[in-house]
């Protein structure tokens, strides 16, 4: 009679116990993805601004406009504008003429992303040019880890 191999109750156990230890190790390094996919997006809307404010100067720049007209964009979309560069309504519709991006918009020129209660929120803010010669900003320092969880 041939008998039979496979493995004892033992070695199923000592397998099992080493997958466990591995899922352990491993779940906080999948778990942390979400947030850094959350500071990306924020990275992402920041860098759309500073896109699309490029964009829209350069074209304020090139037809010689006066510091307050407004860009008329390739697909007919009308970008307001402040010191030849897009006012804070405006740059949401720069960003997607669509009108897309101002549903994330608050406030005209702060995009924010909420997290749990009791932290700050993860915040974009575009501050417009002040004066004719003056440059906005774009700051996305609250993009952080510790604000986007």
């Amino acid at each position: 009679m041939k008998q039979q191999g496979g493995f004892t109750l033992i070695e199923l156990i000592v397998v099992i116990v080493i997958l466990g230890i591995l899922a352990a190790t491993a779940l906080p390094k999948f778990s942390n993805l979400s947030v850094d996919a959350r500071v990306a997006k924020m990275a992402g809307v920041a860098a759309s601004l500073q896109g699309a404010v490029a964009m829209a100067h350069g074209q304020a720049l090139a037809e010689q406009l006066n510091a307050g007209s407004a860009v008329l964009l390739e697909d007919g979309t009308s970008v307001d504008m402040q010191n030849r560069y897009p006012s804070a309504s405006g740059v949401t519709v720069a960003i997607d003429g669509t009108g897309i991006a101002s549903a994330i918009g608050a406030g005209g020129g702060t995009w924010e992303f909420y997290p749990d209660a009791g932290r700050t929120p993860c915040v974009v803010v575009y501050t417009p040019a002040a004066a004719v010669g003056t440059v906005p900003t774009v700051n996305a320092a609250s993009a952080i880890s510790a604000n986007c969880s």
